[in-house]
């Protein structure tokens, strides 16, 4: 996405589905602007719905890591030698199951979650709170492959003017005006709040 801006010599708008207010601003730009649309895998398949409605007419890039999406739009299917599970390594049922769980919760309502998982919601309900216990005791971050790339993409300059995550302050700016730096920024670039995914 950044090599084809910058081909175009033209800025992007980055925006997360995840975020409470990412329709907003999807129908706040205009139809000429260029948007990177990102995780639409989290999204429910009724909120899928309504974000391909508000990007209709958009010149957008929505990217998923789901294989099987469903997409009305043109799809272009890019694939990577470096998969999440596939890293040499065989993962223990429980490391799975945890990898299920935290990747997978907002996607899936618990019943068809703790039925892909074999297990009882009674079950799932309890590793969920195992899992909150021993991040909560151990103190332990919990980053996604997207977070670590667009960390990186910052730190290489590449989403001027973010080289570096936000403070409060300038957070709490770019929340509540949509600069950084008098930049047009789409949202504040934190690490998620305790007990949010990133």
């Amino acid at each position: 996405m950044f090599n084809y801006a910058q081909s175009l010599n033209e800025t992007f708008t980055f925006i997360s589905l995840i975020q409470g207010n990412a329709l907003e601003k999807i129908t706040r730009t205009s139809n000429d602007d260029l948007l990177y649309v990102i995780d639409l895998q989290s999204l429910k398949r009724s909120e899928k719905i309504k974000a391909c409605s508000v990007l209709e007419g958009k010149r957008a890039i929505i990217c998923s890591t789901d294989p099987n999406e469903e997409s009305v739009f043109s799809t272009l299917e890019i694939n990577t030698e470096s998969k999440v599970l596939d890293q040499g390594d065989v993962l223990s049922i429980d490391e799975y199951v945890k990898y299920v769980i935290y990747n997978f919760q907002n996607k899936f309502p618990d019943t068809e979650l703790s039925k892909k998982l074999g297990i009882s919601r009674k079950s799932l309900w309890e590793k969920r709170k195992n899992m909150e216990s021993i991040r909560k005791n151990n103190n332990q971050l919990y980053l996604d492959n997207e977070f670590l790339a667009t960390l990186a993409l910052a730190k290489e300059g590449i989403l001027h003017p973010v080289d570096k995550l936000m403070n409060q302050k300038e957070a709490k700016e770019v929340e509540e005006s949509g600069y950084y730096k008098g930049k047009p920024f789409p949202f504040p670039f934190i690490i998620a709040p305790a007990g949010e995914k990133k």
